[in-house]
């Protein structure tokens, strides 16, 4: 998971308790956003709450391989300030591993 993850996690006030049997414990996990489940998800948000994704071309148009984390970089700004944002990341279901 990448740190842009988890801070987007923060932002959004949404973590996740699985019980680990093999000690027993507690343990607080995030969803990585860079997965491509996620990531599809996460852009759908965007597009429904905020109604466009367009910004991805124009930050990546030259550089492919760090769409994921340009995109988590503008979403974490606007987690900041929307609270329907916030609240559909809570809401929805995410991949873990």
């Amino acid at each position: 998971m990448t740190n842009l993850s988890k801070e987007l996690c923060y932002i959004c006030n949404f973590s996740t308790l699985f019980f680990n049997p093999e000690n027993e414990t507690l343990a607080r996990v995030y969803p990585d956003f860079k997965k491509a489940e996620n990531f599809v998800k996460l852009l759908k948000i965007a597009n429904d709450v905020l109604g466009s994704v367009h910004f991805a071309t124009a930050y990546t148009k030259n550089k492919p391989n760090i769409f994921e984390e340009q995109a988590l970089m503008h979403y974490l700004p606007i987690a900041k300030l929307n609270e329907a944002f916030k609240q559909a990341i809570r809401e929805t279901e995410w991949v873990y591993g």
